[in-house]
């Protein structure tokens, strides 16, 4: 690694940031590389490498705080992500997993939950293939309630033009970006249709987590045969078999039956076949009326972020070589934080 520091009688440590970040300056990095095993390059010729200066200092802090702020607010949104869905994930597994409700109710103490939800769960376990489970409750797979690759898209019906997602654009939740492609370009791949609900879930090396939750915010998104798309049967039950075929220990069991050398990989079935518990349908209505804001919040937050990435890096070069100005800047940062 190199460090570098700005010197402040020279260049707005923000500005320099922003510069060594934008798509020019890290291309001529790229082409410094030398060898091929490991491509790196060497001090002595990043020390020559050319940057755009602004001579004028205002220019350059209002850049730096543009690209700064921008860049913040989408770390922020990273995040909040993050946090919204460890407390979906640990509403599931004290619920599904753990039967923390029922456990109380058949120990006669108090679930924590508000009495019109506590009422939902039973008291008492009975046994199943997957050992105690609450009474009333079955013992089931995803297959139970979801489809899978229920929609998928032909040589005949593929449309004019593709926003299509592979399992490099996927992962651990996020969709990072979708290509565009017209109908004649688009990959032999591009076939299965996404609908909000969905669940993607990445065949090829599942243990690089390539999976998502379909968002209302993804518009008309085309996924690729390498992954196992889950269609709930139910508007109620999308979180749930998202949170069942994603969870660390269901990752890892997919990673352990994948099959063969150079790309192991899982059949789609696998991944339908996950063992779960199917709670009762009063129980599985609460726990979508839950669920359903905290992941609404996470792709609006994606939405968000994305949007901001693209100004970010669209706006950047153009402002480095003085192609557009920022006439109001303190106002244009208050809109953003």
């Amino acid at each position: 690694m190199v460090a570098i520091r700005a010197d402040p009688e020279f260049v707005d440590q923000n500005y320099l940031f922003a510069v060594l970040r934008s798509p020019g300056v890290q291309q001529s990095i790229l082409n410094m590389h030398v060898g091929t095993m490991i491509p790196h390059f060497k001090k002595g010729d990043f020390e020559k490498l050319m940057v755009p200066v602004h001579s004028d200092k205002d220019t350059q802090r209002a850049i730096g705080n543009i690209y700064l702020t921008l860049s913040k607010k989408i770390e922020l949104n990273r995040r909040m992500n993050q946090t919204l869905e460890k407390i979906a994930q640990a509403i599931f597994k004290s619920w599904f997993i753990d039967f923390d409700p029922v456990h109380a109710k058949a120990e006669r103490r108090d679930t924590g939950l508000p009495k019109e939800i506590a009422d939902l769960f039973p008291d008492r376990f009975k046994d199943s293939e997957l050992g105690e489970i609450p009474k009333g409750w079955v013992a089931g797979s995803l297959q139970d309630m979801s489809f899978l690759n229920a929609h998928n898209w032909t040589a005949k019906t593929l449309p004019n033009e593709v926003r299509y997602v592979d399992l490099t654009n996927v992962k651990n939740g996020s969709i990072s970006a979708a290509q565009q492609f017209d109908r004649e370009s688009a990959p032999s791949r591009a076939r299965r249709i996404l609908q909000t609900g969905d669940t993607i879930v990445g065949t090829v090396r599942p243990g690089n987590r390539s999976f998502a939750f379909i968002g209302s915010t993804e518009e008309a998104l085309t996924g690729s045969t390498g992954f196992a798309v889950l269609t709930p049967s139910a508007r109620n039950a999308r979180e749930f078999v998202y949170l069942v075929a994603t969870r660390n220990e269901n990752i890892a069991r997919l990673e352990r039956l994948a099959d063969g050398a150079a790309y192991p990989a899982v059949r789609p079935v696998s991944i339908a076949e996950t063992e779960c518990v199917v709670p009762s349908e009063k129980v599985m209505n609460s726990f979508h009326s839950k669920i359903r804001p905290l992941f609404e919040k996470v792709h609006m937050n994606v939405s968000e972020a994305r949007l901001l990435s693209e100004i970010r890096d669209t706006f950047l070069p153009k402002l480095i070589s003085g192609d557009f100005r920022i006439p109001n800047l303190d106002g244009l940062l208050e809109d953003i934080q």
